[in-house]
């Protein structure tokens, strides 16, 4: 399943980060416009000629970096150089991505890391975990994304199961060719 992008189409839109939504068989990327606005646009993964959807967000000039959730199908994106963080909610049907929320800060971030699933507290309905590396003051801050919730008790809806710290395979077994799903881990209250 290899497709090629062709930059000669009418696509308005320069593609420099991708993230793949192997669940909903989707492409996510982020780039420029020709006007140099930032945007972010979806493809279906088997036809690369057009993309299905595609919005303009802001006209900063730093690079948009994609995260994508396989458990919540939600993106996260990162501006390199700013200190917006925007959420939203992908599917596979139309309008494909759906705004949620964006976090704001007046300091820039270089760079962001995720938090592994595992590590998150359930205890305040913590659904994700960024780690911005703040470089005007040289700073590792942590972002936790809390849903509000009134009960203090552990919320399952909130947590489907996600990956483990196992892997599916041994290496001598996917070097003969063996191929297993990915082995999950549910999440329970600590």
């Amino acid at each position: 399943m290899y497709g090629t992008y062709d930059r000669s189409s009418l696509c308005a839109h320069r593609p420099c980060k991708v993230v793949f939504a192997s669940d909903l068989q989707l492409l996510v990327t982020t780039g420029s416009s020709y006007w140099n606005q930032r945007q972010i646009a979806v493809w279906d993964s088997e036809d690369l000629t057009a993309p299905l959807w595609e919005e303009d967000l802001d006209g900063e000039s730093g690079v948009l970096f994609p995260f994508y959730d396989p458990d919540t199908h939600m993106i996260f994106l990162a501006g390199k150089g700013d200190g917006n963080t925007r959420f939203f909610d992908l599917s596979s049907d139309k309008p494909y991505l759906h705004y949620l929320a964006d976090y704001r800060s007046p300091l820039p971030q270089r760079s962001m890391a995720v938090m592994p699933k595992r590590g998150l507290d359930v205890s305040v309905c913590e659904v994700f975990r960024f780690y911005r590396l703040v470089g005007v003051k040289d700073l590792l801050e942590p972002l936790s994304l809390i849903v509000p919730r009134r009960s203090e008790g552990f919320q399952e809806d909130l947590y489907p199961p996600t990956a483990a710290n196992e892997p599916a395979v041994t290496a001598a077994e996917w070097v003969e060719g063996h191929t297993r799903g990915r082995g999950t881990h549910t999440h329970t209250h600590q």
